[in-house]
């Protein structure tokens, strides 16, 4: 029993004392009707409960597929899935541009090196 009708149903009990001999507070048919809208009530409150829950894991995909469709790897994957050789050619690119670097650090590398050994006065002549 949900605890409005029983607290319905104390309330009748107190108060059928005082009525008179024979008068009846409250009659099934309206009790079993209270009860079913009470019932009722707490399944809305239960769905509109879901519903809330069901907005915000909504609104929390619809910002994951935005950062997904952002993402530039999206690009890619869809690029080589239309031309397999895009992998290919992004692969050759990126090694260049590592090769660059990797060849401006050695020379950086050096000049700091040959500055290290002046500063220790191992300057060759």
């Amino acid at each position: 029993m949900p605890e409005d009708v029983a607290f319905l149903d104390l309330e009748i009990q107190e108060h059928a004392g005082s009525a008179a001999a024979g008068l009846v507070v409250f009659q099934q048919p309206e009790m079993e009707l209270y009860q079913g809208l009470v019932e009722a009530a707490q399944g809305l409150q239960e769905l509109r409960s879901l519903y809330v829950h069901l907005q915000a894991r909504t609104l929390e995909i619809i910002e994951t597929l935005d950062e997904l469709r952002a993402c530039p790897e999206l690009e890619i994957f869809k690029s080589s899935e239309e031309d397999e050789s895009v992998i290919e050619r992004i692969v050759s690119v990126q090694r260049k541009e590592l090769e660059e670097e990797i060849a401006g650090l050695r020379e950086e590398a050096e000049r700091v090196a040959e500055e290290a050994r002046e500063l220790a006065g191992e300057v060759p002549f």
